[in-house]
C-alpha cells in the first residue's frame, strides 16, 4: 500500500499540481488516514486549502485518484523476492523516462547508461541528478527522478529532488 500512495502522491503532484511537502508525504505514506475522503481532505489542508472553500470539480479530481489507490489495497502482497524485482522494475523505469527527457547526447549520458546496465541503480540516479542540474531539465525530469528515488528509499536523495523541481517550478 506504501508504494501506491507514492505513485499517488507522485501523480497528484504532476497531474494536478499539489506537491506535498516531504514531511506531509511521508505522514501521509507512513500513517495514511482511513478511508479515502480523509486522505483526500488531508491532502487539501497540506496544501493549505480551507475545506469549505475547495471548489466541488476541484476535489472530485482529487478524490477519484484516491479512490482508486484505497480499492486497489484488497490486492495480494506479491513475495519479498517479487517485491524486489518489481521495484528494481520500477526504479528502472522511471531512470529510463527521465533519461529521455533529459535531452543530452549519447557520450554524456553513457556513464549513466553503464551504471543502468549494470543495475547500479542509485549510481545511475546520481548520475541522472548531475546532468540534469546542468542541463536545465524540465519538471517532469526531476518527478522521475523523486519517483525513483521514493521507490528506492532514498531520503536525502528524495528531499534534494523536491528542492529541485520547486526551483525548476518556480
Amino acid at each position: 500500500f506504501e508504494e501506491d500512495l507514492r505513485r499517488l502522491l507522485e501523480r497528484l503532484c504532476v497531474q494536478l499540481g499539489f506537491c506535498l511537502a516531504p514531511e506531509d508525504n511521508h505522514r501521509l505514506i507512513n500513517a495514511p488516514p482511513p478511508d479515502p475522503q480523509s486522505f483526500t481532505n488531508e491532502v487539501f489542508v497540506a496544501e493549505g486549502f480551507e475545506l469549505s472553500s475547495v471548489p466541488r470539480d476541484l476535489y472530485r479530481q482529487v478524490l477519484a485518484p484516491v479512490t482508486a489507490a484505497y480499492d486497489q489495497t484488497a490486492a495480494p502482497r506479491p513475495s519479498t523476492m517479487q517485491e524486489l524485482l518489481e521495484s528494481w522494475h520500477c526504479t528502472r523505469t522511471h531512470l529510463d523516462k527521465a533519461q529521455a527527457l533529459l535531452g543530452v547526447g549519447r557520450q554524456q549520458m553513457e556513464q549513466v547508461q553503464q551504471y543502468l546496465d549494470h543495475n547500479e541503480l542509485e549510481l545511475a540516479l546520481d548520475g541522472l541528478e548531475h546532468l540534469g542540474e546542468h542541463a536545465s531539465a524540465p519538471v517532469e525530469f526531476w518527478a522521475e527522478l523523486r519517483s525513483a528515488a521514493e521507490e528506492m528509499r532514498l531520503a536525502d536523495h528524495y528531499e534534494r529532488i523536491c528542492r529541485q523541481m520547486r526551483r525548476t517550478q518556480a
